[in-house]
């Protein structure tokens, strides 16, 4: 009788010492109350030497324990999965108020699927695999793209509000033997971490088109040597891309590190 005793003993401590660790994990549902209501009828019937029913209401309150912890934890999924879901969507209205659509295109729709597919998981009750795929929105369109395209945002705010005054014409010049080509026709693509080039930056430089605006035609003449044809913005140090002649101008020689190597 002694040993029943201690059993009872040892089971209703363990159910007390559970239910603050419950109340934590945010399990203050109803399975919760059927265990507190059972662990009351337990500690009852035990002070009035009812032993084995005692054991048997701290039994079934130990599986409702269980079961409220159980509930509890999927709750804390969901709000994390609910959590994430609101972080992607508000970065996606904001990549679309700078019209993310034109300047990545490739980021922005893989993007938009992985929403899609968070929002799907979601609505099947996997939480975490939810929360995974809406916090993958924010690695795609990550704080640089952001950045970039307030930069771009800022640059057509700035045309716009101050458009340069068309320059006056000049008188033709004498015509003079053509000198020697001093536009690469070749780019080798730099590793440079602070500002990684693009074909928007590429063009902008310069010996280039100086104009980051014609960056497609970098993209068009060199997709076909990217890794992945349809994305513009992954390229890699080391690649050699072709300058089209942007008004029939010569170009001559590989633009490497800071100069044009010529044979």
């Amino acid at each position: 009788m002694k040993s029943l005793r201690i059993a009872i003993i040892a089971g209703l401590a363990a159910l007390v010492a559970a239910a603050p660790l419950v109340a934590q994990n945010l399990l203050d549902n109803e399975e919760y109350r059927r265990a507190q209501q059972l662990r009351a009828e337990a500690e009852e019937a035990f002070e009035e030497g009812e032993y084995d029913r005692a054991i048997e209401l701290a039994d079934e309150a130990d599986y409702y324990i269980e079961r409220a912890r159980e509930v509890g934890l999927r709750r804390r999924d969901g709000f994390r999965a609910a959590n994430a879901r609101t972080l992607a969507q508000r970065r996606l209205d904001l990549v679309d108020g700078f019209d993310a659509e034109t300047h990545f295109p490739g980021e922005y729709r893989e993007a938009v699927a992985l929403f899609d597919e968070g929002q799907s998981l979601y609505d099947a009750e996997e939480y975490v695999d939810s929360r995974e795929s809406f916090l993958s929105v924010l690695d795609v369109l990550d704080d640089d793209i952001v950045a970039e395209l307030r930069d771009i945002a800022r640059r057509i705010a700035e045309a716009a509000e101050d458009p340069e005054p068309e320059p006056a014409p000049e008188p033709e010049p004498e015509p003079e033997p053509e000198p020697e080509a001093e536009l690469p026709e070749y780019y080798v693509v730099r590793l440079i971490p602070e500002r990684r080039d693009s074909f928007w930056r590429i063009a902008e430089y310069e010996f280039i088109y100086d104009d980051p605006w014609e960056w497609p035609r970098l993209y068009e003449a060199n997709r076909d040597i990217l890794r992945d044809p349809d994305n513009p913005h992954l390229i890699h140090p080391g690649m050699q891309f072709r300058i089209p002649s942007l008004d029939g101008e010569d170009r001559d020689g590989v633009w490497r590190d800071g100069e044009i190597i010529r044979d």
